[in-house]
């Protein structure tokens, strides 16, 4: 009975470190990708308007180019 408990409890624990482990992995993901937005948008925005029509975009687009959410 003991061992079978052991068994129980080591799962219960196991299963609670890969959870822990997965919302971190998420979580890192999640601030590199918010890391390559701001990334984007500040390269994107450091640009001179010429430089933008150049490119084919405006000011406005800016945010939807880093969000990944511009369509033409």
């Amino acid at each position: 009975m003991a061992v079978l408990a052991l068994k129980t409890g080591l799962t219960l624990w196991a299963s609670v470190i890969a959870f822990y482990n997965d919302l971190s992995t998420r979580y890192r993901d999640f601030l590199q990708a918010r890391a390559e937005r701001q990334r984007i948008f500040n390269e994107l925005n450091s640009c001179t308007d010429r430089e933008l029509a150049e490119l084919g975009i405006s000011r406005a687009d800016i945010g939807a180019i880093a969000d990944g959410t511009y369509q033409r």
